[in-house]
């Protein structure tokens, strides 16, 4: 058997509401349990979640995998409403995504994949406001790297993995020719007081297979899961400048599963 679950737009977070006239204390809930049994594939495919300003999610997951049972799960953040100035203006987000053996005797998680955002009131203002907690959570490198999307891929069992490896590794071979370039360092000549480089002699790494083009820059990374059943699984994790490219290499990476 084969199920997909997906929606039909981005999972909004609203902010916070207040309760009695005390302090804004709601915070937004989402979980999803699920078993997949002997030859079955999951296939969990949503929108991105969207933090508003003032908001807080905590999300929970939970797969036990049969033998031979199947599983992609994607778990996508971006950073808020960033045309409104939003980013990463939440003050927590959590998600935690478990998978476990279902023959496991005692059902202690294979991979556990957490995020755990918070920015208290103090660091926020050390930050010099809200616009700098993206440096906080570290997804921000200077004024010229701001990443906006966060997304952590999940992929399990014969019937997924197979399809989906290749695909991700050569993703993250043709993201390094496209963003890695070989640049040969010349000594200082008489009258420059600084080292430069012959940008003349500039060479990219070979070419890598085809992606969509991308609008910024895209980290990628890719981990085996070791674990006592044998099965194979991985997972991926990627930051982009845009969401729309995080949208366009897992469209092009999972062609394979249509």
């Amino acid at each position: 058997a084969t199920l997909t679950l997906n929606t039909l737009a981005s999972t909004n977070v609203y902010r916070k509401k207040r309760f009695g006239g005390g302090a804004a204390d709601g915070v937004s809930r989402q979980s999803l349990t699920a078993s997949i049994g002997r030859g079955g594939l999951l296939v969990v495919t949503p929108d991105p979640v969207v933090p508003f300003a003032a908001s807080s999610f905590e999300q929970a997951q939970d797969f036990s995998l049969d033998a031979d049972g199947s599983l992609v799960s994607i778990d996508w953040i971006t950073s808020g409403r960033a045309t409104n100035g939003e980013r990463w203006d939440f003050d927590r987000l959590t998600s935690t995504t478990r998978v476990s053996n279902a023959a496991s005797m005692n059902r202690q998680p294979v991979l556990v994949d957490a995020l755990d955002l918070e920015c208290t009131p103090a660091e926020a203002a050390a930050r010099a406001g809200n616009s700098c907690r993206g440096e906080i959570f570290g997804f921000d490198f200077g004024r010229f790297v701001q990443m906006n999307g966060v997304v952590s891929v999940i992929v399990a069992g014969p019937r997924a993995v197979p399809l989906l490896r290749s695909g991700f590794e050569r993703a993250a071979d043709a993201l390094c020719a496209q963003f890695t370039r070989t640049r040969t360092r010349k000594k200082p000549q008489a009258g420059q007081s600084v080292d430069r480089y012959d940008t003349a002699g500039t060479e990219t790494l070979p070419r890598a297979p085809a992606l969509p083009a991308m609008a910024g820059r895209v980290l990628l990374g890719l981990s085996e899961v070791p674990n006592d059943a044998g099965a194979e699984m991985f997972c991926v994790r990627m930051a982009a400048e845009s969401n729309d490219d995080i949208f366009r290499l897992l469209h092009h990476t999972m062609l394979p599963l249509s």
